[in-house]
């Protein structure tokens, strides 16, 4: 990342709660200076100064964008890397990659592609088509490719003939748990009905203006980013509609916890086509009636969400959660379900298909 890249992710205004733009900033600081690090990962952050004229402080103090790989490498033998085998895992938005793999050859190269992130930029065509070239550069130099979907898979395969179908999936439940309320929380009325995600152009703004003027009574929050989505912020006119803004995933679980129906208001479109929604295993693994619009990519979860074709019938499925309460154990059946959808197992899935190739 360039250093004034990082700087200008600083968001003062009064939108910074609504923002991850603050918290990728404080992030990024603590990969640099080591405080970001547990006993079986390390992070690494590369923040580099450009030739701005604007930078000349920078550039005595960071490095140019010419020492990526030279950093790389340096980082690689601290950690011994090279001892063992190695295994490079991307995400296929990496465009400094491929020149990655060259210089260092390691021994397996996996493209984990989370989502089609070409449904981000409908109406920027040189970015789509950026897009495009990199997914054909590293799908076609990778020995294992993973898709989130079936949806993805088809997408990403004019590149690769070899797509592995892995879904997100959930941890395993917890039993006996209490969730503290979060002071925020405290201060809204029940029932709530909560999100927790992107703000994005995948939020079906429409349905949640349906559903907070016809059930006045019930509160409705909002948790998550609406950087680049302006149009949600709207909703704030709304007096049972909250913004609670960004959370980390190590807290926003006591969120998840404390509502009384978790919801998937998105859009039928291209984006929520290619992707596989997490949020959908963390509201089932935790045991919340979960309340969906009908979406692709959800059938792993089927028998625990309720799926509904329109604005009236959300409400209705909503009305039948509250009314049926939110139960404190999980029945044998969604327990055996969760189990076969855990990260345990799908750990297992990739773990055997980088066995398979390494022999």
């Amino acid at each position: 990342m360039e250093v004034g890249t990082l700087i200008l992710q600083l968001n003062w205004s009064k939108k910074r709660k609504v923002s991850e733009t603050n918290l990728v900033f404080l992030q990024t600081v603590s990969r640099m200076l080591g405080f970001k690090k547990s006993p079986k990962i390390k992070y690494y952050t590369f923040v580099y100064s450009s030739n701005k004229p604007n930078r000349r402080l920078a550039r005595r103090l960071m490095p140019q964008k010419s020492e990526y790989l030279r950093y790389i490498k340096t980082v690689l033998e601290r950690n011994r890397i090279w001892d063992r085998r190695t295994i490079f895992w991307v995400c296929p938005k990496n465009f400094d990659f491929p020149k990655i793999v060259s210089a260092f050859n390691p021994d397996l190269v996996l493209a984990d592609v989370i989502d089609d992130h070409r449904g981000w930029y409908e109406n920027n065509m040189p970015e789509v088509h950026r897009l495009t070239e990199n997914y054909r550069e590293i799908l076609g130099l990778s020995d294992i490719v993973l898709a989130n979907c079936q949806n993805v898979k088809d997408s990403m395969s004019v590149f690769s003939d070899n797509i592995h179908v892995v879904p997100n999936a959930c941890e395993l439940p917890e039993f006996n748990v209490k969730y503290n309320m979060p002071g925020d929380l405290k201060k809204i009325k029940r029932p709530i009905i909560g999100y927790v995600g992107n703000l994005s152009s995948r939020i079906d703004i429409p349905l949640l203006e349906h559903v907070a003027t016809t059930r006045p009574d019930w509160s409705i929050v909002l948790i998550g980013s609406a950087y680049g989505s302006p149009d949600i912020l709207k909703l704030e006119s709304y007096r049972n509609i909250h913004f609670l803004g960004v959370k980390k995933y190590d807290v926003v679980r006591q969120y998840i916890g404390n509502f009384d129906v978790a919801i998937i208001p998105h859009l039928n479109n291209a984006l929520s086509r290619s992707m596989n929604p997490l949020k959908a295993f963390v509201y089932c693994s935790m045991n919340v009636p979960v309340i969906s619009t009908e979406i692709h990519n959800l059938d792993e979860l089927l028998d625990l969400v309720y799926v509904s074709r329109d604005k009236n019938e959300f409400i209705e499925k909503i009305e039948l959660a509250l009314a049926k309460k939110k139960s404190q154990y999980l029945s044998e059946e969604q327990i055996v379900l969760l189990k076969k959808n855990c990260w345990n197992e799908r750990v297992a899935q990739v773990l055997s298909l980088i066995n398979d190739k390494l022999g």
